[in-house]
């Protein structure tokens, strides 16, 4: 069995920069690889406490090794099987942008380092850092 066997990437939203001539760049807008991760689906439609005390369901449950670096809360997040495939709603991978409301990726709801996982709030993610 491996492990890790999803390829987790999240998207990143870069600020605009201006030039020193006064002209603007635009920043970066893409899905960055984070890296391997494991998942389970919320089978049983548990309710955890996140970290401000409210009581939420996921759908996901995610692990990751312990040196991934943590992802923020409300970071839409996605995973990928060996083949290209998104293990949320199945579709292959794309570069298009997360829509408000999609199948296809979910936000981090809650993040906690002791466990490394980070499950998914209403359709989102939970995720856990392994120690």
């Amino acid at each position: 069995m491996v492990r890790f066997p999803y390829t987790l990437e999240m998207w990143y939203e870069e600020d605009a920069s201006q030039n020193p001539d006064g002209s603007w760049i635009e920043g970066a807008h893409e899905w960055r690889v984070i890296g391997r991760c494991n998942a389970r689906q919320n089978g049983r439609a548990q309710q955890i406490k996140g970290q401000n005390g409210d009581a939420f369901l996921y759908s996901f449950e995610v692990t990751m090794p312990a040196d991934t670096q943590p992802i923020p809360i409300g970071t839409k997040v996605r995973l990928f099987d060996s083949r290209g495939f998104n293990i949320f709603d199945r579709s292959l991978r794309t570069e298009a942008k997360p829509k408000d409301k999609d199948t296809a990726s979910y936000p981090v709801q809650d993040s906690t380092k002791a466990d490394n996982v980070t499950k998914t709030r209403d359709y989102g993610c939970k995720v856990y850092q392994l120690a």
